[in-house]
């Protein structure tokens, strides 16, 4: 078993760097760039995008309660990038009560 360094085994981040506590912002965008597919680019905003799109899900719609989650300080700015995908349309039509 090898010795974890001292800042590693308390640090209060999911994630850290070899030389540091933890992650900068460039060193957490570039980690996430190397899991992508030769076609298909993957960027820290998908992550965020991904996450505001399931949690809108999660919390029936509460735009609110994601945009603190997400850190945004104004709805507007997490709504540009937030849309409905056909499938989510297609629930939203199937959940309406049948006449």
């Amino acid at each position: 078993m090898t010795k974890q360094k001292l800042y590693v085994a308390d640090s209060p981040y999911v994630f850290y760097s070899q030389r540091s506590s933890k992650f900068t912002v460039r060193g957490f965008q570039t980690m996430i760039e190397g899991y992508s597919l030769p076609k298909k680019k993957l960027t820290p905003h998908m992550f965020r995008h991904t996450f505001c799109k399931l949690m809108l899900k999660a919390t029936n719609n509460d735009i609110e309660k994601v945009r603190g989650l997400a850190g945004y300080s104004n709805i507007a700015t997490m709504s540009r990038y937030i849309k409905d995908s056909y499938s989510d349309l297609v629930d939203a039509v199937d959940a309406l009560t049948k006449f």
